[in-house]
């Protein structure tokens, strides 16, 4: 059983400097009045910075190297040469020489020769598109129906997939023009590059010591 209890509130007295004349039920209703979220708890959690954007692969374009471009051709063969990679990549020697002769010979074959020398230009970020990576189909000048392929790419733009969509591009060049399969040389050493094709469909056999010869198939003819 509860028994009522009366309380009764005497007012203080206002006192002549008193800030809050209403005394302290004004200050415990104004208390009830504001959010105990916003009072204790202010939104000051710092917040983790968005990671950097990567460049968009969709601002890649892969074609066919202009007569025109031996000064970007011969910028990605002075990086490569740098970096040690003509050591695994040396289908001609990486100079400005070798650059600026593929070239004069294109414009000599009104931008078509026998062998593919194909390019992927990136749009993204730059002041002017640049070239990102080279690649080749070459033995159709000297008379093979199954041409080499080769590619690499500038090591400042690695790990975007270039790579592998300048593959497959590769792949649909070949297939326009009637291959029926192509071929490739690597080091047994260069894991990363073997990696990549054999994830691609290409089986291998040995070459040398040092090198395995590879065969990709193409059965999936690209329509014009």
């Amino acid at each position: 059983m509860f028994l009522p209890i009366q309380v009764t509130v005497t007012p203080r007295a206002i006192r002549k400097h008193d800030p809050d004349p209403l005394g302290s039920l004004a200050s415990f209703k104004n208390d009830l009045a504001t959010p105990r979220r916003k009072r204790y708890f202010p939104a000051t959690f710092p917040v983790a910075p968005l990671p950097p954007r990567k460049p968009s692969p969709v601002a890649v374009e892969f074609r066919s190297l202009r007569s025109s471009e031996a000064t970007g051709l011969a910028e990605v063969f002075a990086a490569l040469a740098a970096a040690g990679d003509d050591r695994l990549f040396h289908p001609h020697p990486m100079t400005r020489v070798a650059a600026g002769n593929i070239c004069r010979g294109m414009s000599q074959h009104g931008d078509r020769p026998a062998d593919e020398y194909q390019v992927a230009i990136d749009h993204d970020g730059q002041a002017e598109p640049c070239i990102v990576a080279y690649g080749i189909l070459r033995g159709w000048s000297e008379g093979y129906a199954v041409p080499s392929l080769g590619i690499a790419v500038h090591p400042d733009h690695r790990g975007r997939g270039i790579a592998r969509r300048l593959m497959a591009h590769l792949h649909d060049v070949a297939a326009r023009r009637g291959a029926e399969r192509v071929r490739l040389k690597v080091y047994r050493h260069n894991t990363q590059a073997l990696g990549l094709y054999e994830s691609l469909g290409y089986e291998f056999e040995p070459h040398s010591e040092t090198e395995l010869l590879g065969f990709f198939t193409i059965t999936h003819p690209v329509a014009a």
